[in-house]
């Protein structure tokens, strides 16, 4: 199992032990200590009721659980345990009781304490409705008292949608309604799409008391969730099963560019994407311009002090190339003080791109962040700009395999936020990793020494694994959907690579194959859920591209297609490369395989 593991996630840490739990037409995954994909006769009612204990640089902690109960009957779960965090910020215990009965009621208690004193950006309940609320009213009871309708933001809010919360009700469809009550402090909500995690955040502790704070020794934390579901008529949720036919309609756009970002201008990865992209840090004034690469022209993303930008880009005349795109990025702390303030004595962000356009008048010269969408939404760069630029993370709230790729339905709504004030703009996604790499932004990112899933680690193990694959073609389809010029996935070696030290990891076939079909014509496909599928016209007929996004194996129907080839862990195992693949019309692919074909 350990060596399959490597395979699959780049570590021998197993994945997470999910365990199914019912109580009557309320069903709900344990995972760990704590509660997600809630649901009601097989509809999504809430995404998850988790106890967060988080370090001072918004790392999460994973408690030693003990003394663990379990009760269970067919209408009725209890579940009870223990759980200790001893670290270099202090201790905390405490005693979690979670109970579902099958009338639709879930509770989940925590009482906690400190021995010594713990530092904490966040200690206490988080609750997440699914994006797939966007739009939807919510009820809101305030804990100071009164009532309002207000509604989930459908673009992503940059800002904190909904304070001083004492419970939320919604309706997930006609005759259902969810109620969800919080106790033992205000709780706010933040819009978590802004770090591509497909939900809505409710937490406990509001950001304006300030963090991190200390739980002193001898405090106690006392804090309680409880859902209620309220069935008003019967026959809300379609009872047929998912269909497992996988369609490909007609046009739909082009397909973006590939590229990859250099991890060193002497980089030579032995794949070929669409373009490059290097880093050029002119705050540094030990730093030399790099002489013309060998791979051709390369994109540019530009860090500067931002306060003299004719002579801070001046070296830039000097480049023995003519790069295609120019990102050009001030050094400041874009979360610190209102969204598009300049600080005194600083140049304009307009400024600093009329000086890049006088330097370099052949380039087209963006706006936007290296960092991640976040720091986009809340500083919106000014018209004129050629391009929009960003890059994202997957691990910046939860490192586990299901959050991870539940990221991915996040890109829709931000492609979309992205557009609603950049319009038809030429857009540059990315890099898009999975890790956290130092290079690309701003917050320092956490060690890995253990090689395990952290949350903002600089480096994450699945990068290595057939993991990253499939999550590159998935982020792949959701851009190409959202019509997005180009699209940067990954570096060309490092943490975020896609090259290790002797050979290729598994996500430099899925990048190879995405750079193969760049450009070309695309066709909407409609494939079930666990699946992603791209698909394009060819000079020699459509080709499709597939990839399993989940640990289980996945069988789908497809009619016409015959030449095939599939990276799974059996041809990992084998030798490494894609082994070719006989198709009969029914198409089984193993947890996370990356599949190819095409027609004829």
């Amino acid at each position: 199992m350990s060596t399959r593991n490597l395979l699959l996630y780049g570590t021998i840490e197993p994945p997470s032990l999910l365990r199914a739990f019912a109580a009557g037409p309320l069903q709900f995954l344990l995972d760990g200590g704590n509660v997600r994909s809630i649901t009601w006769r097989g509809r999504e009612v809430l995404r998850a009721i988790s106890f967060i204990v988080r370090d001072s640089r918004w790392g999460t902690y994973a408690p030693a659980m003990s003394e663990v109960e379990l009760d269970e009957s067919t209408d009725r779960i209890t579940i009870a345990y223990a759980a200790t965090i001893d670290a270099a910020e202090g201790d905390f215990s405490f005693d979690a009781r979670i109970e579902a009965t099958a009338d639709g009621t879930l509770t989940f208690e925590a009482n906690g304490r400190s021995s010594r004193g713990f530092t904490t950006n966040r200690t206490g309940f988080v609750v997440l409705h699914g994006a797939d609320v966007a739009g939807a009213d919510v009820e809101v009871e305030h804990a100071s008292g009164g009532r309002e309708t207000a509604a989930f933001p459908t673009l992503v809010d940059p800002d904190q949608p909904i304070f001083d919360i004492r419970s939320l009700i919604h309706a997930p469809s006609p005759g259902l309604t969810v109620a969800v009550t919080m106790e033992g402090e205000a709780y706010e909500m933040e819009d978590q799409r802004n770090w591509t995690d497909a939900s809505y955040k409710t937490y406990v502790r509001p950001l304006s008391k300030g963090y991190p704070y200390t739980i002193a020794a001898a405090e106690s934390v006392t804090q309680k969730v409880t859902l209620k579901v309220a069935e008003t008529a019967r026959g809300t949720v379609a009872a047929t099963g998912p269909s497992s036919n996988l369609s490909i309609g007609g046009p739909a756009g082009a397909m973006p560019q590939i590229g990859l970002a250099l991890s060193s201008w002497s980089d030579r990865p032995p794949i070929t994407p669409s373009y490059f992209v290097g880093r050029i840090d002119l705050t540094d004034d030990s730093v030399a311009l790099p002489v013309a690469p060998d791979a051709g022209p390369v994109d540019l993303d530009v860090l500067i002090p931002g306060r003299d930008p004719d002579a801070e880009l001046a070296p830039l005349a000097a480049l023995p190339w003519v790069p295609r795109r120019v990102l050009v990025v001030p050094r400041r702390d874009m979360s610190a003080r209102p969204a598009n303030q300049t600080p005194p004595g600083e140049a304009r962000y307009e400024e600093i791109l009329a000086a890049a356009r006088r330097i370099l008048p052949q380039s087209r010269v963006g706006g936007g962040m290296f960092v991640g969408f976040p720091e986009l939404n809340r500083n919106r760069p000014p018209s004129g700009i050629d391009f929009v630029a960003h890059s994202t993370s997957a691990i910046v709230h939860a490192a586990d395999d299901r959050s991870v790729m539940e990221t991915l339905e996040a890109l829709a709504s931000i492609i979309a936020t992205v557009r609603s004030f950049a319009g038809a703009l030429p857009y540059r996604l990315g890099p898009a990793t999975i890790g956290a790499p130092q290079g690309f932004y701003s917050a320092p990112s956490a060690a890995n020494p253990d090689n395990i899933r952290k949350t903002t680690a600089h480096s994450d193990p699945r990068q290595r694994g057939l993991f990253a694959a499939a999550f590159a073609l998935g982020y792949a389809s959701e851009a190409a959907a959202g019509h997005v010029e180009a699209l940067t996935l990954g570096c060309t070696s490092g943490a975020a690579g896609v090259v290790g030290d002797d050979d290729p990891y598994p996500v430099a076939t899925a990048v190879q194959w995405l750079a193969a079909i760049a450009g070309r014509p695309r066709l909407a496909t409609t494939s079930p859920d666990g699946l992603a599928a791209i698909a394009v016209a060819g000079p020699l007929g459509r080709e499709l591209l597939v990839a399993n996004l989940t640990p289980a194996p996945m069988t789908f129907n497809l009619v016409g297609f015959r030449r095939a080839s599939v990276l799974d862990a059996d041809a990992l195992a084998e030798g490494g490369g894609p082994r070719l693949m006989a198709t009969t019309g029914v198409v089984t692919l193993d947890s996370y395989a990356i599949w190819r074909a095409l027609e004829g």
